[in-house]
Formats: structure tokens, C-alpha cells, sequence
């Protein structure tokens, strides 16, 4: 998903620039013009809210470009801070479509519960590849999304403690726990501040690229031929039949767990990829698009997002994101795997 953007006031006048390159400060409603030639000091209500940009008055030393929750003018600025003109919707709600997702098969954990006492190494080993899959694929997103931004000279994601590995700072305790039970979920989205589009979508991609390479790595010894390749997302009579197959040998347990962390981790950087408002891909979008499609684009993207997260209940799983996605997944399958004529989704 999309890192979030900071909102800032509307009711600040941006600062005006004097000669010889110093600034006179900012106008402000209430109070008296600071000194000719001085900066304006931003008021800090705390420290936290100063570093994180979250402070209502414009600091004349950093460079504003986000003009608000959707405002008409602003090209790619669609924060979640505060109140939002995008969209109405529930907390939870708005917090999956503007985070880092994962669209899998309903109940996929609630689905391999007879293997608990059919073949109980192979559903210890699928509940361990998809722990692993989601915390290394949700957590790495969003670090590499921290991470351009802080090389493309955004500090924010640094000083709100974001660069770093450590799962407590990306992990969402609601939204990674419903990516095992309802389909989909979120990690905390990464804050930035970047200069322009051109940075947003720089910043976007990385998150949806990091899942590749994750995906990338963990099928080297499958393409090389070391372990076989098996997946969990087989037909619902299928599992029981394969449950035996799989715990056969180490070999193929290991496949079964590297096969597991292949397939979620390109349906996790595949689904970012759609360029719906507000994933990762609609950033690409907002360099292509006139500001006036951009902004309604962004403003009915995420009803659309969730009407195709929905789309499984609604119509019976007769058509859900695989329909839209299926192909790019067996694309960059057969790329890492080699073979991916087998894959079946349930």
C-alpha cells in the first residue's frame, strides 16, 4: 500500500520569499509580522508533533507539496491524518485500503484446520510459512518504502522511527491478524514528505518491489531443482489428498514452506501494484494524470478498492482480485519457479 502524506492546515498563507534567498516568515491570522529577514520559529505544541511535520503552522524551512486531504489542486496528496475528503469510512476500513495489503482466499488459515489431524507437520508447516511470509513481506514493504524516502532526502520516516527492521514499528496488531482470518489486512503506513510526484512514485514502487525480491529469493532453490515446488492454494478435496505428499519428505516440506512464502509474497507486491487509489500503483498514475482526473480518481478509488475486496462475498467467488491479477502472478511465477501451470487459487 501507499505510504501515507502528512495533512497541513489550510488556514496558514504560505510564507513569502525575500531577497538574497532569506525568508520575511509566515502570515498568520493572529499575532504580529515577525522581524524583516527572520525565520518564523514554528510553534511547537510538542516535540513529537514538530518532527513528525504535524505542526498547524508552515515552517518556512520545509518544503510543503501535499495541499490537503484531496483538496482540488493537490496532484498526488491523499493523507489519512486528520480529516479525510476522500472517503467516509469506517477506521478499519480506511486503514486497509491506505496500508500495505494482502488480497488471499477467505478463511485461508480456517481452511487447513483437518490437517491438524491428518497430517499435522504439513499445517504446522503452512501456519509457519505464512507467520513468515507476512512478517517479512508486510515489514520489509514498508521499510523500503522508509527507506527511498530517507535516501530521496525525506527525513520524516527516520525521525517517526520507521527505518529500521524492527516488527514493532510496521506491525499492525488488527490488521495482520485479519490477513489470516478474512482475506486481507495492513501493516502501520509509512509517513512521508516527498518533493514531488516524481519521489511519491519513486517511494510507492519500492514496496511492491520488495515483495518480488523476497519472492525472487525464496524460489532459487526450487528453480535450481533442489526441493519441489508445492503451494497450499490447491482445490478444498485437494489438501487433505496432498497432506501425505507433502510431509513425505524434508525435501518436500521445504518446498511446501518456500513454495507458501513464493506465491504470497508476489500476490502481496501484485495487488499493491493495481493502480487504484490508494495502493502503491496508483502513484504511477498521478505522473500521467491532469490534476483534476488525479483528484477524482483518488477520491472514488478506495469505494472501488473495497468493492473488489468485497467482490468474492458478493458474487459466490465467482470474481474476486485473482480474476484481475491472475495473469501478471502466473507471469512472474513462472518467472522465479520456472513452471507454474499447476497453481489453482480455492
Amino acid at each position: 500500500m501507499a505510504p501515507k502524506t502528512i495533512r497541513r492546515s489550510a488556514t496558514m498563507v504560505a510564507p513569502a520569499k525575500a531577497g538574497r534567498g532569506r525568508w520575511r516568515g509566515v502570515s498568520i491570522r493572529r499575532g504580529p509580522r515577525p522581524p524583516r529577514g527572520r525565520r518564523h520559529p514554528a510553534p511547537a505544541r510538542s516535540r513529537r508533533r514538530d518532527a513528525a511535520g504535524l505542526s498547524p503552522f508552515r515552517q518556512p524551512h520545509r518544503r510543503d507539496v501535499h495541499a490537503g486531504a484531496g483538496r482540488r489542486g493537490s496532484r498526488y496528496g491523499r493523507p489519512i491524518e486528520g480529516v479525510n475528503e476522500i472517503s467516509r469510512f469506517p477506521a478499519t476500513i480506511a486503514s486497509a485500503a491506505y496500508a500495505a495489503s494482502a488480497p488471499y482466499p477467505p478463511f485461508v488459515v480456517l481452511q487447513f484446520l483437518p490437517l491438524l489431524f491428518d497430517a499435522p507437520v504439513a499445517f504446522v508447516i503452512i501456519c509457519t510459512a505464512f507467520v513468515t511470509s507476512m512478517l517479512t513481506g508486510l515489514i520489509f514493504h514498508e521499510f523500503c518504502h522508509a527507506l527511498v524516502a530517507d535516501r530521496l532526502g525525506d527525513r520524516l520516516p527516520r525521525r517517526m522511527g520507521r527505518l529500521t527492521l524492527d516488527p514493532r514499528r510496521h506491525y499492525d496488531p488488527i490488521g495482520t491478524t485479519l490477513i489470516f482470518f478474512v482475506g486481507f489486512g495492513w501493516a502501520k503506513p509509512v509517513p512521508v514528505n516527498p518533493r514531488n510526484a516524481t519521489q511519491m512514485a519513486a517511494i510507492a514502487i519500492a514496496g511492491p518491489l520488495s515483495n518480488f525480491v523476497i519472492a525472487g529469493l525464496a524460489a532459487l532453490p526450487i528453480k535450481v531443482g533442489l526441493i519441489p515446488f508445492w503451494h497450499p492454494f490447491v482445490g478444498g478435496g485437494a489438501v487433505r489428498l496432498l497432506a501425505q505428499e507433502w510431509a513425505s519428505s524434508p525435501a518436500d516440506l521445504a518446498g511446501l514452506f518456500l513454495g507458501t512464502v513464493v506465491l504470497l509474497n508476489v500476490l502481496l507486491g501484485t495487488f499493491n501494484l493495481i493502480p487504484i487509489p490508494p495502493l502503491d500503483g496508483s502513484r504511477l498514475l498521478d505522473l500521467v494524470l491532469p490534476p483534476k482526473l488525479a483528484y477524482e480518481w483518488g477520491r472514488w478509488g478506495p469505494g472501488m478498492l473495497m468493492l473488489l475486496v468485497m467482490a468474492p462475498f458478493i458474487t459466490g467467488g465467482a470474481f474476486s482480485l485473482l480474476t484481475i491479477t491472475g495473469p501478471f502472478v502466473d507471469l512472474l511465477l513462472r518467472a522465479f519457479l520456472g513452471d507454474a501451470t499447476a497453481i489453482r487459487f480455492s
